[in-house]
C-alpha cells in the first residue's frame, strides 16, 4: 500500500532527526522521574499529573476527575 510505504520511508529518514549528545542523560532523566512518580502517594501523583495536563480547569466537578494509576 502507498500509505504503509510512505510510513516506512519517513521512519527510516534519519535526516531530520534530532539525536541527543548522551541518550543515556535523557535516559536517566526519565528513569528518575518515573521513580519519583512511584514513590508518591497517589492523591499527590494526581494533582502533579493533572497540574501539567495541557487544558486543566481548576473549577472541574468530581466527576471530571482524571485518575492515573
Amino acid at each position: 500500500m502507498a500509505v504503509e510505504g510512505s510510513l516506512v520511508s519517513r521512519i527510516a529518514d534519519t535526516t531530520r532527526s534530532f539525536r541527543y549528545p548522551d541518550a543515556s542523560g535523557f535516559r536517566d532523566s526519565i528513569d528518575r522521574y518515573v521513580a519519583k512518580l512511584e514513590s508518591t502517594p497517589e492523591t499527590e501523583k494526581n494533582q502533579l499529573l493533572m497540574n501539567t495536563a495541557p487544558g486543566v480547569n481548576h473549577s472541574m466537578k468530581p466527576n471530571n476527575m482524571v485518575e492515573f494509576s
